[in-house]
């Protein structure tokens, strides 16, 4: 609800966003563009080293993505001083080190990521040229031949070049800081927001709880939500009419990152691509920028075919040669179902709007359900049932009320204040007035692109595959605070929205964080007792349901072999989160420790003992 033009039609009085002091939120924009590039150059490096029938290198992939990325930001800070360069090195080499770090902190004990993410990072770290050699054999070979592999080989490049494969998991972060900085970028350009403003909404957008439940996991989805809002940001970036021609190639150049790197996480990544891509080109029609439509499609034409045909030879041309569909093996002949049997049988029948609407309104669990206790649970938004927001604790995946148990209120309450906003917008220049036509054109573009974006899923209920559905409140609020007509009531709930959405985030990331350390910590404890237990002249018989986790047991000091079929042994023991069964040597099982110290004091302490 903001002119398209990006002009402040009540406050004059405002700098525009060429004008004034706009050094700090250009560096972080270029420094958002930057970490985009080095991704990309890592991925292509890696490409097509294999297409030359080399091997992954992890010093090579990391070199190649640094030199990129400090290209990238060279351009985009051209004409800056010397201090600036380096301000920006700085901030991206601190976004490097806060993604390294806490990915390294807390190992990946998600379902899907210890079964065949890991497999395939450790298949290429190995060598496995998937353009030139033959497929893999094994349980996880289908997902691992058939899947897209940019976050493989981002994670394969690290744990080459520095024997971690928890470094790998640092992708999470690294994508949504990027998106946070040129969220940034854009809504200070946007003159009725104050920088707070404009940072405390990049910062709830860049915090889906998607992500703040996968950043400790080799899962994908929430790479797709940074890379969606990635380009949501320069959709509104190019909107407002930039001036200034390498702003506005370095903003084409942005939204070309991002579309090219969106195929490359998983297929649906390229599904979202061209829908997002022709979802832009028709709201450019709309608004008679022939222009916009024009570069849009020339940009996205060359991204998505390079992507496809460079960054992603392998899987999309290699499964349309060899099974005659590019999204082998979840379409074309021989595909597999992997949602009927995860799905709630209560929402086979049910259109998209009403599964849509359902999981939004519900409880947040992951239940399938059954007939006595089925899987939509209603609620009133902002209510909070027992044992909800505990669930975070636990779940990488949270299908049913996925983005929180405070979501439907921010939801509704953006709804309102959109729905004030209208009026006021209505009483206040009349809605035949160009201004009220332009604001409520660019105001509600964005959301409606994200329902659009949302609903075309076959699942839109299923919260990690539709991550950019978190920001259709966060886009209706923000557009609210951006337009200048609008008055007092539309503003408050707008911000109260803001509010709750952010308490939302907090409480989500913070119930699952809490989880990860205390699963971090007795994993510790369960790893160094079985260390202690094992020597090498007495190795500890293993049972591996998930054979990647080898490197977790070597890597911590435990001797094992293969169990053999049938071994007797005195007691079995599991290792938490995981398929490792451990046999403990006899006479020695009262010294094996399974949970740590510092948690059972603190589960004392919360039972009051």
């Amino acid at each position: 609800m903001v002119n398209l033009d990006g002009a402040s039609v009540d406050k004059p009085s405002r700098l525009n966003a060429s004008q004034g002091d706009t050094t700090a939120w250009r560096l972080l924009e270029a420094c958002g563009t930057a970490l985009l590039a080095g991704l990309l150059a890592c991925v292509g490096w890696t490409n097509l080293s294999w297409a030359a029938g080399g091997q992954l290198s992890g010093t090579e992939g990391l070199f190649a993505g640094a030199v990129c990325a400090v290209a990238c930001m060279a351009f985009a800070l051209r004409g800056r001083t010397l201090r600036h360069h380096l301000f920006a090195a700085l901030v991206v080499a601190g976004a490097a080190a806060v993604s390294l770090v806490l990915a390294e902190a807390v190992r990946d004990f998600s379902y899907d990521g210890q079964r065949y993410h890991q497999e395939a990072v450790q298949a290429l770290a190995a060598g496995w040229n998937p353009l030139r050699d033959a497929p893999l054999q094994g349980n996880q070979s289908l997902w691992i031949n058939g899947y897209a592999k940019g976050p493989w080989i981002w994670s394969a490049v690290w744990l080459h070049a520095t024997g971690s494969i928890e470094l790998g998991k640092s992708l999470h972060l690294w994508l949504a800081i990027s998106a946070a900085f040129l969220v940034y970028g854009t809504l200070r350009r946007l003159p009725a927001l104050s920088p707070a403003a404009a940072g405390s909404i990049a910062l709830l957008a860049a915090a889906n709880p998607v992500l703040l439940c996968q950043w400790p996991t080799h899962m994908n989805d929430s790479l797709i939500g940074s890379l969606l809002l990635v380009l949501a940001s320069q959709a509104g970036r190019l909107s407002l009419m930039i001036p200034d021609a390498d702003d506005k190639a370095m903003a084409w150049l942005t939204a070309g990152l991002g579309l090219a790197l969106l195929p490359t996480v998983k297929a649906s990544g390229l599904a979202y691509a061209a829908l997002a891509s022709m979802t832009g080109w028709v709201a450019a029609l709309l608004w008679r920028r022939v222009d916009l439509s024009q570069h849009l499609l020339k940009v996205a034409a060359t991204s998505l075919v390079t992507s496809v045909l460079v960054l992603s030879w392998n899987p999309y041309v290699t499964n349309t040669v060899r099974h005659g569909h590019p999204f082998y093996p979840l379409g074309g002949e021989g595909k597999v179902d992997i949602i009927t049997n995860n799905s709630p049988n209560e929402l086979h029948g049910e259109n998209r709007v009403m599964q849509w609407l359902g999981s939004i309104f519900s409880q947040s669990h992951s239940e399938l359900g059954t007939s006595e206790k089925p899987a939509l649970r209603p609620k009133w938004p902002g209510v909070v049932s027992a044992g909800e927001l505990a669930g975070f604790v636990s779940k990488t995946d949270m299908r049913i009320g996925g983005f929180g148990p405070w979501f439907s209120l921010g939801l509704v309450l953006a709804l309102a204040g959109a729905v004030v906003a209208l009026f006021e917008m209505t009483r206040r220049a009349g809605w035949r007035s160009t201004e009220f036509r332009r604001g409520v054109a660019a105001g509600a573009t964005l959301p409606a692109g994200l329902l659009v974006l949302t609903l075309a899923f076959p699942e839109p209920w299923w919260a990690r595959y539709i991550p950019q559905m978190f920001l259709l409140p966060i886009a209706l609020l923000a557009a609210v605070l951006a337009a200048p007509l609008c008055g007092r009531l539309a503003r408050g709930l707008a911000w109260v929205s803001l509010a709750v959405l952010t308490v939302n985030s907090l409480a989500v990331g913070s119930a699952f964080s809490v989880g990860a350390a205390v699963r971090e910590l007795d994993m510790r404890t369960q790893l160094g007792s079985a260390a202690s237990l094992s020597s090498p002249t007495r190795p500890l018989p293993v049972r591996l349901t998930e054979p990647a986790l080898a490197r977790r047991l070597s890597q911590a000091g435990v001797h094992w072999r293969p169990a053999a079929d049938e071994e007797p042994c005195a007691q079995w023991v599991t290792l938490h989160h995981s398929g490792v069964g451990l046999c403990l040597p006899p006479g020695h099982e009262g010294k094996y420790i399974e949970e740590a110290p510092a948690v059972t004091s603190l589960k004392r302490l919360l039972r009051g003992r």
